[in-house]
């Protein structure tokens, strides 16, 4: 951030059109993660054992692939945010 301007507030036309291009394409990608996710539980959750503790592993996979896919989504957005304040 530049520090001569601190917490800018920021406006449409202070992002390139390579800063909009990642936006949209992060916010696609984690769309289509939560929708694969959905495709591959078109009924709910069903766990595939019986066994409890079993069954939490498979819910800690889920939640894992979906947790990369946020982390990413909002580290790569901050920087977005982050490259338009600078450029102030």
């Amino acid at each position: 951030m530049n520090p001569l301007k601190p917490q800018a507030t920021l406006h449409a036309d202070d992002f390139t059109r390579n800063d909009v291009e990642a936006f949209h394409r992060l916010m696609t990608e984690l769309v289509d993660q939560c929708r694969a996710v959905g495709e591959r539980h078109p009924a709910g959750w069903q766990p595939e054992s019986p066994d409890l503790l079993h069954q939490f592993g498979e819910s800690m996979v889920i939640i894992a692939d979906l947790s990369r896919t946020l982390n990413h989504s909002r580290q790569e957005i901050r920087r977005i945010l982050d490259r338009a304040r600078y450029r102030l």
